[in-house]
């Protein structure tokens, strides 16, 4: 170290303070941490930055989960229901449209445990019957009329039968004045054979479309006893049984059986699935229910089925009146 200099031109030379063996080393200067810009002079994120950007994006993810469970369930739940419902309400709109198509007076449900069967007869075809002679000559020998009280096998219907180009002669039935089980008149009666208002179906001659068309039925010899005030002819095709099953969890339906004068439970045939998770059923009817003129058939079906995730298992009630007719 250069030696200062005094005032009057003395020179005072300068000393180290003694160190004591410790060698005197200047502090390093302090560097700030280095930020990085991108191209564009824009400063980037820290790592601490970073770290709590994530916490705070959990914890309002987090929040935003909790507030929005509770509708996306209900939303799969609802669609999990629609589902189960569709699987059944085809099934149920048929049988409503069969149930108003059948031979009045001819449906009957019996219940075997917690199985339920119920039986009623198809109509294929239907007419009304002529009041008295007439009609065109020549078409059944005996009058265009059908005799009651008497052995008749042809008789003319009052202007077309409806679908009557539909008829199966040879398997179908014509049944008239069905009065229904525990009356005299019951198709069910005698089974698969005649009587005692109904014969099998010979032959059908169709005539021309037009107002004054009637139509000639054959079948096999046979007395009916008398005509209903509807005046109304039914076509018949057969016995129809629907089953629920909850044991198996279905509803199936059993059709190309004959008629049996006591209803068969199951019947016999190899039954076709119509809906499939039943649970549980209730199906009941009542004849001229409440003083109305229709017979009522009420169903009562439950569905279920386990739902994925930790939903459990879904299950809902479906509920349907169907009226049937009971004028012979």
């Amino acid at each position: 170290m250069p030696p200062a200099a005094s005032s009057h031109g003395w020179t005072i030379p300068r000393t180290t303070p003694p160190t004591h063996g410790r060698s005197h080393a200047r502090p390093l200067p302090r560097v700030a941490a280095p930020v990085f810009r991108n191209a564009a002079g824009h400063r980037g994120f820290t790592l601490v930055e970073m770290v709590v950007s994530i916490a705070l994006v959990g914890i309002l993810a987090a929040m935003t989960a909790t507030f929005l469970r509770l509708p996306i369930e209900s939303h799969l739940v609802a669609r999990q229901r629609l589902a189960l419902g569709d699987g059944a309400r085809p099934a149920l709109h048929r049988l409503d449209q069969e149930l108003r198509q059948a031979l009045p007076n001819s449906v009957r449900v019996t219940q075997v445990g917690a199985t339920v069967y119920l039986e009623f007869l198809a109509v294929r075809a239907a007419g009304r019957l002529r009041a008295g002679a007439g009609g065109p000559p020549g078409l059944c020998p005996g009058g265009n009329q059908l005799q009651f009280g008497a052995m008749d096998n042809c008789f003319t219907s009052l202007g077309s039968l409806v679908d009557g180009a539909t008829v199966v002669p040879g398997q179908d039935w014509v049944v008239v004045n069905n009065q229904g089980p525990g009356f005299p008149l019951d198709a069910y009666l005698n089974g698969n054979a005649n009587g005692p208002n109904k014969s099998r179906l010979t032959g059908v001659l169709l005539a021309a479309p037009g107002p004054a068309a009637e139509d000639r039925i054959g079948f096999t010899n046979w007395t009916f006893p008398a005509m209903p005030a509807s005046r109304a002819l039914h076509v018949v095709s057969g016995a129809v049984t629907w089953e629920c099953n909850p044991a198996l969890g279905q509803l199936r339906r059993y059709s190309g059986y004959g008629i049996r004068a006591a209803q068969p439970t199951p019947p016999p045939g190899v039954p076709a699935v119509t809906a499939a998770e039943v649970s549980g059923c209730d199906i009941r009817y009542g004849a001229n229910a409440g003083g109305l003129m229709d017979g009522l058939v009420m169903i009562s079906l439950d569905l279920s089925r386990q739902v994925a995730g930790d939903l459990g298992r879904e299950a809902i009630h479906l509920f349907a009146q169907i009226p049937v007719s009971t004028t012979p």
